[in-house]
């Protein structure tokens, strides 16, 4: 005869068997079931030790602390922490799995997470601030450990100081990935990068941030984000009203990146403000942006740096304060500039008031700037509350030199149509459309949030 044991069989209950996550962890439980409700928390110490603590039905409530140490796995699923006055989460060269776990730290001066090497991941993670002077999440690499953090469908919000700060110290690389994570109304009145601040981070250390959303974000400097070192990528990311208050980067302030260069496509930046690089300020390093649209930046330029050169496709200049302000060279294609109060400053050969024209348009054969009295868009293109497709009619469309449209704007974000006409011979070989036509960045929701089981 055959014993079946369910894995509920096997788990702890708490309360229950134990009255605390604590107690429990220091019997030595593998496996602890959190029933719903208000649980006392205790202190979950683990050294060289693999634990799960999932909750029962609602999410259950509770303000234990984790201390992970000397290779530590520790999985929490579907629980919620208000935690009160000491750090949530001391990861030290240990792992730390998350999924559908929320955390609110409002009138406390608790951190969320501490991480010194190993690694945190977390999908469907929810953090409010508001009350704490700690920066909620930190990540940090060793000379001998190495870290990673990873977080997705997650929501970051109302950090007072604020919420993610990372630095590396030491050969041992740091990385850094979000996917389709809200960072929203967070601040940093007295330092730097209201969501995001990287300072002291070192070569091979690497942050990328893709289908992100960050809005109403601010501090001194990158009111989004603050980065000093270190490898940066973005891809379809929305920057919507962030500001840095005293320096630049309304949206990004980026220094002296290890590879000298800084990658951002697909991407939408509206209604950003600084006194210098209104959506981006970059220092010492090359900026290559590809189908990537800048509205309504007010202050200084929209882009604007220090012995940093633009290499721009298929941009999207509109109605900014200034446009470009960029002591170095500039490459721009297939590009339109509308509706700026001043297009560029400050740029060897390019200054002036031009508020209207476009770059790389082609007619009868040559390449050439093209002055418009109205690209034609479908929207208002001056707010940020709906993106300004180009209409239909556009004189922009198939004017570009790959024979797609000016600008990072397609007809209701669609880009042309590139599939054999009908009068082409049958026998002719397909024609494969061109790779670098690509879709207008998505106009993400803001008010995204992670779903609740």
């Amino acid at each position: 005869m055959l014993l079946h044991l369910s894995s509920a069989a096997l788990a702890a209950t708490v309360p229950g068997d134990y009255s605390s996550i604590g107690e429990a962890c220091s019997a030595g439980e593998a496996v602890i079931e959190v029933s719903s409700g208000a649980v006392a928390g205790g202190t979950c110490y683990l050294s060289g030790k693999t634990v799960t603590i999932t909750g029962v039905g609602d999410r259950p409530t509770g303000a234990a602390i984790f201390q992970l140490y000397d290779g530590s796995s520790l999985t929490l699923e579907n629980l919620s922490f208000s935690p009160a006055g000491d750090t949530l989460f001391s990861v030290y060269a240990s792992d730390l799995t998350l999924s559908q776990v929320s955390v609110d730290t409002s009138g406390t001066t608790s951190k969320v997470l501490g991480l010194s090497g190993g690694s945190v991941e977390g999908t469907q993670v929810e953090v409010r601030g508001g009350g704490g002077a700690a920066t909620l999440l930190q990540a940090f690499s060793t000379e001998d450990q190495g870290a990673s953090v990873t977080f997705r469908d997650s929501r970051f919000s109302d950090a007072p100081t604020g919420m993610f700060y990372a630095s590396g110290f030491g050969s041992a690389p740091l990385e850094v990935f979000f996917k389709d994570v809200v960072f929203a109304d967070n601040r940093h009145a007295a330092s730097d990068g209201g969501a995001v601040r990287v300072e002291q981070a070192d070569a091979g250390d690497t942050f990328h941030f893709e289908g992100c959303e960050f809005t109403g974000n601010s501090a001194k400097n990158g009111g989004a984000i603050y980065l000093e070192y270190g490898s940066l990528e973005l891809h379809d990311v929305t920057f919507e009203g962030n500001t840095a208050t005293v320096g630049g980067g309304g949206a990004i302030y980026a220094n002296t990146l290890d590879d000298k260069h800084l990658g951002l496509d697909d991407s939408w930046l509206c209604g950003n403000a600084a006194p210098e690089g209104s959506a981006l300020y970059a220092d010492d390093l090359t900026l290559y942006l590809d189908h990537v649209a800048l509205v309504a930046q007010t202050g200084g330029g929209a882009l604007s740096g220090w012995k940093s050169p633009l290499i721009a496709d298929h941009m999207s200049l509109v109605a900014n304060t200034i446009g470009i302000s960029i002591s170095d060279s500039l490459k721009v294609n297939d590009s339109l500039a509308w509706a700026n109060t001043l297009l560029s400053e400050g740029v060897g050969g390019v200054q002036g008031d031009y508020n209207a024209y476009a770059v790389g348009a082609v007619e009868s054969g040559s390449v050439h700037d093209l002055e418009i009295d109205d690209p034609g868009f479908d929207g208002d293109p001056t707010t940020c509350a709906h993106p300004p497709w180009l209409s239909s009619e556009s004189v922009l469309l198939g004017a570009a030199s790959d024979g797609s449209y000016i600008g990072a704007y397609g007809v209701d974000g669609t880009p042309p149509d590139t599939s054999v006409p009908d009068s082409e011979p049958p026998d002719s070989p397909p024609r494969t459309p061109d790779p670098s036509i690509r879709t207008a960045p998505r106009r993400r929701t803001l008010a995204a949030r992670p779903r609740s089981p």
